[in-house]
């Protein structure tokens, strides 16, 4: 299958490493109980589009004006934990994100704006600019998804083909990453999960479906883009997940969407 090779290369280095949840030890210890009890779960989920309406925006128009006048080129400034390696000793050598942006972006909400500038390690270049087209949006993330705190919402517009890679999230096995496809505009599905145990891509395929958000595990996925030459615009998201919510709209999604996914999902 395209892209099994660099798949292969990518997931094996994550495998042979030790997985720590970030902050776990400040965590209450029911909290890391129940998240691994629902990574036992979940285990199995790949990619999974979310029972909740469509999230968009009144004015798409409106939307790409301000995004070409200040979005940013995103760069790599220095490791993590997703992605340990400097930029000289990184796997994908001169291909990895050090050199060459792999996104346009901007952030449109932060928990605590007077502190964007301080509050990150600075691991990408990034950018904080609100404005009131993202009311209606803010609001349907925090109504729709099953976060306990949402920290950051930002908005990346893929510009070349995107390597498999983890995000500087936690690794539980259940779903962890949460995005929203404002549109895309490719003729086919480009974004992708890969098993890191067992090596198997399954492409993230939302048309024809009553949903554009969706989640994958940061756990036991790696995931990647190809880049087609049209554009499209995701969603993502970044916070404290709130368990009985996220055990809610996972089994509720599973039952509308199980059926219609492009894998064989076993739970």
């Amino acid at each position: 299958m395209k892209n099994q090779g660099i798949v292969d290369q990518i997931r094996k280095t994550f495998a042979n490493n030790s997985r720590v949840h970030h902050d776990e030890s400040k965590m209450p210890d029911w909290y890391v109980k129940k998240m691994k009890e629902l990574g036992d779960k979940y285990r199995n989920i790949r990619w999974l589009p979310l029972d909740v309406p469509k999230i968009e925006f009144d004015d798409f128009d409106e939307f790409l004006k301000f995004w070409e006048d200040e979005c940013i080129d995103v760069v790599r400034t220095q490791p993590c934990a997703a992605e340990p390696w400097d930029k000289d000793n990184h796997p994908l050598g001169k291909y990895s994100n050090y050199y060459k942006p792999q996104f346009k972006g901007l952030h449109f909400y932060t928990k605590n704006p007077d502190t964007f500038e301080t509050d990150e390690t600075g691991i990408f270049a990034r950018k904080y600019l609100t404005h009131p087209m993202f009311k209606r949006i803010i609001e349907q993330l925090h109504e729709y998804l099953p976060f306990h705190i949402i920290n950051h919402a930002k908005i990346w517009e893929s510009v070349k083909a995107v390597y498999p890679h983890r995000d500087q999230t936690f690794f539980w096995n259940c779903p962890t990453e949460f995005r929203v496809m404002l549109n895309d505009e490719n003729p086919t599905p480009t974004l992708y999960v890969a098993d890191i145990e067992h090596g198997d891509i399954n492409y993230i395929d939302l048309r024809a479906l009553e949903t554009n958000a969706f989640c994958w595990s940061n756990g036991s996925q790696i995931h990647g883009s190809d880049f087609l030459g049209s554009r499209k615009h995701l969603i993502c998201i970044d916070g404290i997940l709130h368990p009985k919510k996220l055990e809610d709209l996972i089994d509720r999604s599973v039952s509308k969407y199980k059926d219609k996914i492009n894998y064989n999902l076993n739970i």
